[in-house]
């Protein structure tokens, strides 16, 4: 039997043990944000994302995008970022949310090499459609990161199917028709198709894309196995002039929404 990698090791032992996952999100390359990826952590994040910035990056709100543009005109660049992250330690997993170019321009296999120097544990590529996974999936096997898969409500069954079949470390389950930073209403959202996917999925399921305060994460988590949050904790870090120190404590905001649903 194939030993799972750390990451599905992790989502689904905080399954079996009935425990809510919250994952946040960091764009690297801002002023602080090493700072603001440990603030998570400290203050009940499970899992961070950290972002590799990219000038067109078609998932994302326009906070985000403009976290982005801003850590690129500070002179971010993808392999001094993950050489960074190479020399920290974080208190949990860490996975990577970018776009295929940012990678595929160092190449395949050499960028899977600075990923694992660095400890990612997780790779989220929206822009990567799962018929074209492969690109990475192969280059991915002999190591422990984990391709992660995104799945919306106009999923069709057959491709939900196929892409279930491929998970690993979680499933990134997108809360809303549209980009992050949306706000949620919950009345819109198609619980059903979250309760389908939570019965169908062989990992865990994170809502995500949409979850900005406390209540909609204490909602989204009673529907599946954790959430996601970015662009609130982004805002903090752009606006703010205390920035790690504002988003530890909208993360432990949350954090205690979770745990008290």
């Amino acid at each position: 039997m194939t030993t799972p990698k750390s990451l599905t090791q992790f989502t689904s032992d905080r399954k079996a043990s009935n425990k809510k996952t919250l994952v946040t999100y960091i764009t690297a390359g801002l002023p602080g944000w090493l700072e603001a990826v440990h603030a998570c952590y400290e203050n009940g994040a499970d899992i961070v994302e950290i972002g590799l910035p990219f000038s067109d990056p078609i998932m994302d709100g326009p906070v985000i995008a403009h976290a982005s543009a801003l850590a690129l005109k500070e002179g971010a660049h993808t392999l001094d970022l993950l050489e960074t992250i190479s020399q920290e330690t974080f208190a949990g997993p860490c996975a990577v949310m970018t776009y295929t170019n940012v990678l595929y321009v160092h190449g395949v296999k050499e960028i899977v090499t600075a990923l694992s120097d660095a400890n990612i544990t997780g790779l989220i590529l929206p822009d990567l459609t799962f018929e074209q996974s492969n690109l990475f999936s192969d280059a991915l096997i002999d190591s422990d990161i984990s391709l992660i898969q995104l799945v919306s409500s106009t999923t069709n069954a057959r491709r939900r199917a196929d892409i279930m079949k491929s998970c690993e470390g979680f499933l990134y389950c997108v809360a809303i028709k549209g980009i992050t930073g949306q706000n949620i209403d919950l009345a819109s959202i198609f619980t059903n198709f979250i309760g389908d996917i939570q019965r169908e999925s062989p990992v865990p399921t994170y809502c995500g894309v949409g979850v900005r305060t406390p209540s909609d994460a204490a909602a989204l988590s009673s529907l599946s196995d954790g959430v996601i949050v970015g662009t609130s904790l982004v805002e903090k870090m752009i606006d703010q002039p205390h920035g790690a120190k504002d988003v530890a404590a909208l993360v432990r905001d949350i954090r205690d929404a979770i745990d008290a649903k």
